[in-house]
């Protein structure tokens, strides 16, 4: 067994856990104990937050700890891969996690941070096409987006000149092609998704259309401090990417693709939180894994290939899909 398949096995042994941890810490940290400052006589439930913020805060150092090890096994598998947009990849991840793991020590080096991650999710992305082809690239290019309006917006705050106010525009940049690419997310299959998911997509559209329609300033506030979503664009966006985003997870369990579930769990986890490492850290490990998920075949020399079009029944014994 090569180094790349044992690492790609890896990474998807740990992924289910990470995604656990991610979205336990998610609705119990983050969303909880921020919601409990907007309930009337919260005192009472003293007891049950405790206990929230708690297991909330296990999960996250288990989360954190998780994505290190997802993030180092992903670049390295990816390196191994032996093409050249996987190694531009996992040279730029590495990069990221390098100097995000310095961030602390060099609190200047922030826009240089974001700037690394914008290049290193439009390489993951990248990285994507030779497994899946193009169009199951975009949404993951779109992040990459995303976060390149991100990393000019942490910049131009960086920079003496400009006010906050000029800045602005590129925050809405940022979460317009972040809700783009929920919007496009399933396109990672490349085929027309099915009617039921349609419908759930439907109901979940519904669902956002109202929720961003209200006038209510806790939910948004909750919002933009749990995933970076401000809530001032036209709800219809968010409408479109809360569909894009469950038909993707509602295709993913109906095609059997039980592997990107955790990739789609990480997403949301990561959200648009883009000033947050660790919220990137989820993103990239997301886009990585996606990458690596992608069939693989192994020749008869041993090394491993990629492949978007060979089915398990039309290889060899000594070429089947792992």
């Amino acid at each position: 067994m090569t180094a790349a398949i044992r690492l790609r096995r890896f990474v998807a042994a740990v992924i289910p856990w990470l995604a656990c941890a991610a979205l336990a810490e998610l609705f119990l940290l983050r969303t909880g104990t921020r919601l409990a400052i907007h309930i009337p006589a919260a005192e009472a439930l003293e007891g049950p937050y405790l206990v929230a913020a708690s297991v909330g805060r296990f999960a996250f150092f288990v989360a954190l700890v998780l994505a290190v090890l997802a993030a180092g096994a992903a670049l390295s598998a990816l390196w191994a891969r032996g093409d050249a947009p996987a190694r531009v990849a996992a040279g730029l991840f590495a990069g990221f996690v390098v100097i995000a793991a310095l961030l602390p020590l060099l609190p200047g080096v922030a826009p240089i941070t974001a700037g690394i991650a914008a290049l290193a999710a439009s390489a993951l992305a990248a990285a994507v096409i030779p497994g899946r082809g193009p169009w199951p690239a975009v949404p993951f290019a779109l992040l990459g987006l995303s976060l390149l309006a991100s990393a000019c917006y942490t910049a131009v705050l960086a920079s003496p000149g400009p006010s906050a106010a000029a800045a602005v525009p590129l925050l809405d940049a940022a979460e317009f092609t972040g809700l783009v690419a929920g919007a496009t997310l399933p396109l990672v299959f490349r085929r027309r998704p099915a009617f039921s998911a349609a419908l759930v997509a439907a109901l979940a559209a519904l669902l956002a259309l109202f929720v961003f329609a209200a006038p209510s300033a806790s939910l948004r506030i909750i919002l933009l401090w749990n995933g970076g979503i401000t809530g001032a664009l036209p709800p219809l966006l968010y409408a479109a990417a809360s569909a894009g985003f469950v038909a993707a997870a509602w295709e993913a369990w109906r095609r059997g693709e039980s592997r990107l579930l955790p990739v789609f769990a990480l997403l949301l986890a990561g959200g648009l939180g883009l000033h947050n490492t660790y919220q990137t850290l989820l993103l990239l490990v997301a886009i990585a894994a996606a990458a690596l998920f992608a069939p693989l075949t192994v020749r008869v020399d041993g090394r491993g290939s990629w492949s978007a079009h060979v089915s398990p029944g039309a290889l060899a014994p000594s070429a089947r899909q792992l």
